[in-house]
């Protein structure tokens, strides 16, 4: 139901709101207490879960979309960047080459649904979970996003159990170090990306909006 604002959503703006009252930061970090804290952009690193279920899977370049902007109208800032660092579970598979129907993910034909990627990833769950990630992160696929969203690769971080201390836990990258250091650093790469954008996209917004309103065109 749409109109049910989900339980995690909730508690995760409860967290901000209390971590950005005035004096909050001061009395953890106190050399920060006379700074006025903001928030600057929005990091993601989430997907395992929405792969378990092929609906879910189907939902969640639409689900993805419709988080960010909740986040942006939430927090009053409508450009604010977005870091998405894909969902790298099992690393570069070859599983997207043996997809059937070749067209079912993205196509005239796409269903979403009903599609298979051979033993690798059944259903294809995995890897549309990266693809959509990686959609919802394109602004011309979605111009109402307007700008300042980019999605990191992080498959190529992913290790096996047999170099992990948690040989159990695939769903959390088994407890690597260096799977998640890696990924922190391509998060923290994208979100320069992402307020770069901004910065760009609003300096061309002021260039084409006179003072009285009056729009004019940008020489490229």
């Amino acid at each position: 139901d749409p109109t049910v604002v989900g339980h995690y959503y909730k508690l995760m703006i409860q967290n901000v709101n209390r971590i950005m009252t005035p004096g909050v930061i001061g009395q953890m970090y106190p050399d920060l207490a006379n700074l006025k804290a903001e928030i600057s952009g929005f990091g993601w690193f989430q997907g395992w879960n929405d792969g378990c279920n092929l609906n879910d899977t189907a939902a969640y370049e639409t689900n993805m979309v419709n988080l960010i902007q909740d986040l942006r109208d939430e927090w009053k800032n409508p450009h604010l960047p977005v870091n998405i660092a894909v969902s790298g579970f099992d690393g570069f598979t070859g599983a997207e080459s043996k997809r059937q129907p070749p067209d079912c993910w993205d196509g005239p034909n796409a269903t979403k649904i009903n599609c298979d990627c051979g033993p690798q990833d059944h259903g294809c769950r995995r890897i549309d979970i990266v693809l959509s990630q990686f959609a919802a992160a394109n602004m011309t696929r979605h111009p109402e996003l307007e700008c300042c969203v980019v999605a990191s690769e992080t498959r190529s971080f992913w290790r096996d159990a047999q170099y992990s201390p948690n040989k159990a836990q695939g769903y959390h990258f088994y407890h690597n170090a260096e799977t998640h250091f890696l990924v922190g650093k391509a998060m923290a790469k994208g979100m320069i990306q992402a307020i770069s954008e901004r910065q760009n996209y609003v300096l061309k917004k002021e260039k084409m909006t006179s003072m009285d309103g009056t729009i004019h065109a940008l020489d490229e």
